[in-house]
């Protein structure tokens, strides 16, 4: 994964800006992670806001908007989007955006950057969708080879209803464990790596008042 994210970002020595909070900030995970990036020539800076108020928000921001590489771990969705939300950073994560860093996440990290995800709400112990900040316009299901998380079709089906009265994505993905859908622009089609044999990805289209489901290669 670390090595096709070093090769769209296209630059010998890019620069990582890597969130470590979306479930909480574990100093085994940080250094891990770090080290993950490292053995790829990455350099990775860790942001850790999740037990702790950024030092220097302004600081924090001029980082995001000039990383090369911002990566969003896996964990608990709702609270990332929260902490995001509390320091103003969906501004300049939009900013990186549009400048051409490359945006990517696994789980958690994924349906932030989508329209909306299906999440595990684990305090409530329901899943439902939950909007994120919106880079990837879709519908989003990570871990789809879980029995638990089969119900993003069913949740899938009732956004329909919301059509003709909200701009509403004409797509979604469904992907299992082992799988990496890249999206570079609109007009081209989405790539997929299957990093684990036999995994897969699923993508539905809205075509009228329904969602029609393929698997995707």
């Amino acid at each position: 994964v670390a090595a096709k994210i070093c090769d769209l970002c296209g630059k010998p020595e890019p620069r990582a800006l890597v969130f470590c909070t979306a479930d909480e900030d574990v100093t085994n995970d940080i250094a891990r992670t770090e080290q993950w990036f490292l053995s790829f020539g990455v350099r990775a800076e860790t942001v850790n806001i999740c037990s702790e108020a950024p030092a220097d928000l302004a600081a924090l921001r001029r980082k995001i908007m000039t990383a090369d590489i911002i990566w969003f771990v896996g964990g608990r969705t709702e609270c990332l989007l929260h902490k995001l939300q509390d320091y103003y950073l969906f501004a300049p994560l939009w900013a990186a955006y549009w400048n051409g860093t490359v945006m990517a996440g696994s789980g958690t990290g994924a349906i932030v950057l989508s329209f909306a995800g299906y999440n595990d709400f684990k305090d409530e112990g329901r899943r439902d969708l939950i909007d994120g900040i919106g880079m990837v316009d879709a519908y989003f299901c990570p871990h789809s080879q879980d029995d638990a998380w089969r119900g993003f079709d069913e949740r899938l089906g009732e956004e329909l209803a919301y059509i003709g009265r909200a701009e509403v994505p004409e797509t979604a993905w469904a992907q299992e464990d082992g799988t990496m859908v890249i999206f570079r622009n609109e007009e081209e089609e989405p790539e997929v790596k299957v990093l684990r044999p036999g995994s897969r990805v699923y993508r539905y289209k809205r075509t009228g008042g329904s969602w029609v489901k393929e698997e995707f290669r």
